[in-house]
């Protein structure tokens, strides 16, 4: 592939994520489909002759496929961009930007075989953020009824075992693959039908913390990964104006900080007796130091580095306290 091929695709997958961030559900407004339109319709107009310079120099790879496979969604698929009712402009956005996300992801996994990397879509997927909530819920519960070290280490490899059994499973059986995404549809990123899925991450994660950290600090790890990355991601996709790096806004930053602090000062006095002066900076830390995790994970899966990411702050502030 030629390095103008490389450098034209990668702008046009950029210039569509911006859009999908934009046409986002937590940002939605009738207004936004006459914009979206006129953007669509300029990326469109490029999408022709991309398809034919990807088939002259990429003929034996499929992002020639995936290049016209878009264009034809922006050319033939796009929404009338005055319907009726509000709802049904709504409606048909809806369904128009869930395909739109799928041709992006197909298109960023060649883009990655190639060596070219675009990020991920992550959605506003309020089901996902429930579900993030519960798990973290379930994990805390856990911590704080098991007896000791040794049966939590046991639940902890179970999950985690169970969870890269289903990954190796459907890396060989496409119809399991299909079966999996089917089960969790409703809380699964696009990007996680070709990729390890976050829970597996998470699960490895829970692993670690029971291998190697206090029962406290990987309360406080959970906690914190349930409640302030789901709350960072919608402050962030609904408010966020002012831009960072990967996608993130400082005001989702500082949301994940803030509800990641009072998380884990609140399980810290609640559940291990902490006295708050010293809940507060060990929780502090966590949070900022799982803040910057967040922030800078690109390929690696946040709810792998943010859990490890806060016991490494915890860990470390209660070292140090003795000697302030």
């Amino acid at each position: 592939m030629t390095q103008v091929l490389a450098a034209d695709s990668r702008f046009l997958a950029l210039e569509l994520y911006r859009i999908l961030k934009d046409i986002d559900v937590a940002r939605w407004r009738a207004d936004r489909a006459a914009v979206a339109s006129e953007r669509l319709t300029r990326m469109g107009a490029h999408l022709p002759r991309l398809v034919d310079q990807a088939w002259t120099a990429a003929p034996h790879t499929d992002l020639p496929h995936r290049l016209q496979a878009l264009a034809e969604l922006v050319r033939d698929r796009m929404p009338h961009p005055h319907w009726p009712t509000h709802e049904e402009l709504a409606a048909r956005w809806t369904e128009y930007r869930a395909q739109l996300i799928a041709a992006y992801e197909d298109l960023a996994r060649s883009l990655r075989g190639l060596s070219v990397h675009v990020p991920s879509v992550r959605p506003t997927n309020y089901a996902r953020s429930v579900f993030h909530v519960a798990m973290a819920a379930v994990a805390v519960a856990i911590i704080a009824v098991v007896p000791s070290r040794g049966p939590l280490i046991a639940f902890a490899a179970f999950f985690a075992a169970s969870a890269w059994t289903m990954e190796t499973v459907r890396r060989f059986s496409p119809r399991a693959n299909e079966a999996l995404l089917g089960v969790f549809r409703l809380v699964a990123h696009p990007h996680e039908r070709h990729r390890v899925n976050s829970a597996t991450w998470y699960a490895t994660a829970l692993l670690t913390l029971s291998l190697t950290v206090p029962l406290s600090v990987g309360m406080l790890a959970a906690g914190i990964l349930g409640l302030a990355d789901p709350a960072a991601a919608l402050v962030g996709r609904r408010f966020g104006r002012v831009r960072l790096v990967h996608g993130r806004s400082l005001e989702g930053s500082l949301t994940f900080v803030a509800v990641g602090t009072v998380t884990a000062t609140a399980l810290l006095t609640g559940f291990w007796g902490f006295s708050l002066a010293t809940a507060l900076p060990v929780a502090a830390a966590a949070a900022l130091f799982a803040g910057f995790a967040e922030l800078f994970s690109r390929s690696l899966d946040d709810n792998l580095s943010i859990p490890l990411a806060a016991a490494a702050g915890a860990q470390l502030t209660l070292a140090l306290l003795p000697l302030m």
